[in-house]
């Protein structure tokens, strides 16, 4: 998941992830309940550069370590170049994101978080937070009656 976050981001990416010891493994079952598919272990750091390349680690295992790269931010063009987030990918007139604001079921009004029409451009902005908490106290009522 690293190398993707570091590929697609276009960025240097810094990671250390949790270790699960026999105290905290006592603890999540004494709060959570047995657990079958968490073990003792895990725990995975280290340094990506964007082209999927480590520059440090993985270093895994319960045994801390310090992990330790350096990162050459005069690649920083190479890389912006490679994937042109800025330029042909950034296409308005391709990709746009819609919603779809029909009532599309029958019993729709009874959904949890029904969706408010958007005011135009001409209507002026209420307060969202007061819409939400009044319709969602008024779904309350609907509800509880």
């Amino acid at each position: 998941m690293m190398k993707n976050h570091a590929l697609t981001g276009q960025c240097w990416v810094i990671y250390a992830s949790n270790t699960i010891d026999q105290f905290c493994l006592d603890w999540m079952e004494a709060k959570l309940g047995k657990q079958e598919l968490i073990k003792i272990g895990g725990g995975v750091s280290g340094i990506i550069h964007p082209f999927n390349m480590y520059l440090a680690g993985p270093h895994k295992g319960l045994e801390q370590k310090l992990v330790i790269g350096e990162i050459d931010l005069s690649q920083l063009g190479i890389v912006k170049v490679w994937i042109d987030s800025a330029g042909h990918y950034s296409r308005p007139e391709v990709l746009q994101i819609n919603v779809n604001r029909t009532q599309i079921w029958p019993d729709e009004k009874n959904i949890a978080c029904p969706m408010k029409k958007a005011p135009s451009a001409d209507e002026k902005p209420s307060s969202m937070f007061e819409e939400s908490v009044s319709s969602a106290s008024e779904r309350r009522k609907e509800y509880e009656n």
